[in-house]
């Protein structure tokens, strides 16, 4: 469900970047919903790092700039591999 979330925000961004937000915020929603060892996996930390890169990078377009860099300094830590993540 996450990855069509940002799908949608992804299409939606390029004609109304405000109205994306929204369709991005549902996607990291759902993937907060992923507990547990399941939330470790490859695939959930993959689609957790684009989903927040989605949503960084529409808030930095619309201006929310310190916002936008929080999601994406998130999502450059779970794109990193575990055994080279600083905690």
């Amino acid at each position: 469900m996450a990855i069509d979330y940002n799908m949608a925000g992804s299409i939606k961004e390029l004609s109304d970047p405000a109205g994306a937000t929204w369709y991005f915020r549902q996607a990291v929603s759902a993937t907060d919903r992923i507990a547990g060892a399941d939330a470790d996996t490859p695939p959930a930390r993959s689609n957790r790092s684009s989903v927040l890169l989605g949503l960084g990078r529409n808030l930095g377009q619309l201006g929310h700039f310190d916002e936008g860099f929080h999601y994406l300094e998130e999502a450059r830590q779970f794109a990193r591999p575990r055994s080279r993540r600083r905690s």
